[in-house]
């Protein structure tokens, strides 16, 4: 199962929220950066901070253990800096998840469990 399978999936809410060069000291990141989601274990909802050094097509999933995609979390052209994307995970199931996000030059992945 490829995580750039683009098999109907269900999508989730979520929300993008730009940080500021101000919350974020001014530096970017030298290369596609995914810090530890929080809270993580969650129960209802999760926040993924990630970064980009210039702007980029970005595609970011969260997947089952199967390799599904479950929910897109980001899909398009995002500037560069630090961004915060909020997962609103209600209707999954509890277990463990993957995210995975995607550049044109870099790639990275990241475990989180939801418990009900």
């Amino acid at each position: 199962n490829d995580p750039d399978d683009n098999s109907d999936t269900t999508f989730q809410h979520v929300d993008v929220i730009p940080l500021s060069a101000k919350d974020t000291d001014g530096m970017l990141p030298s290369a596609l950066t995914l810090t530890s989601s929080y809270p993580n274990p969650f129960n209802s909802s999760t926040t993924i901070t990630y970064g980009l050094p210039i702007g980029s097509q970005i595609s970011m999933g969260l997947f089952d253990l199967s390799g599904q995609r479950v929910a897109m979390l980001v899909d398009g052209r995002i500037d560069a800096g630090v961004h915060k994307v909020t997962l609103y995970a209600a209707d999954l199931a509890s277990g463990m998840y993957i995210i995975h996000a995607k550049t044109s030059g870099w790639s990275q992945s990241q475990k989180v469990m939801l418990i009900k």
